[in-house]
């Protein structure tokens, strides 16, 4: 016999576990957020992602995230990453002073909360450009504060 629906401001899972899982609604825009010790989630930032192959986490020090380098992560997507089968470049809240080449297809770099990327010296933030081997073809930025500290006319920021 199926439940009836019941109303909850918050689910906990497994709360004496020491690594409880909450379920509930963000207190800015009402969408679902799910939240443990290391990751914090809104669904919003990931609608549309599908037949994802592979996952990397990046976090700062001490997070508990496999990579504290968003190109660490994007070097470690494999060469098959395509449109069909992507790879989702996870990227935690903070603030993240890297110049980024993305040279795969099918790299789906997605922020997790407050994330900025900003630029290391005069080089550009974010680059996507074609390697020997690979032409990026499908490459999904969202939920990114990308800023350009450069000097010149090409100083800007953009949030995607």
């Amino acid at each position: 016999m199926p439940q009836p629906p019941f109303l909850v401001d918050e689910l906990q899972i497994e709360p004496g576990s020491g690594d409880t899982l909450t379920i509930s609604r963000d207190s800015t825009d009402g969408a679902m957020a799910l939240v443990d010790a290391v990751v914090s989630v809104l669904l919003p930032d990931l609608v549309g992602l599908r037949n994802v192959t592979g996952v990397y986490i990046v976090g700062r020090a001490g997070d508990g995230s496999p990579y504290t380098s968003i190109q660490d992560a994007i070097d470690a997507v494999p060469a098959s990453s395509s449109a069909s089968a992507p790879s989702l470049v996870m990227v935690m809240p903070g603030l993240y002073t890297e110049n980024l080449t993305i040279q795969k297809d099918g790299v789906y770099l997605v922020g997790v909360g407050g994330v900025t990327i900003t630029n290391n010296g005069a080089s550009d933030t974010v680059e996507i450009s074609a390697a020997i081997a690979s032409t990026p073809q499908d490459v999904l930025l969202r939920g990114l504060t990308i800023q350009n500290t450069r000097t010149d006319t090409r100083s800007r920021v953009h949030s995607i």
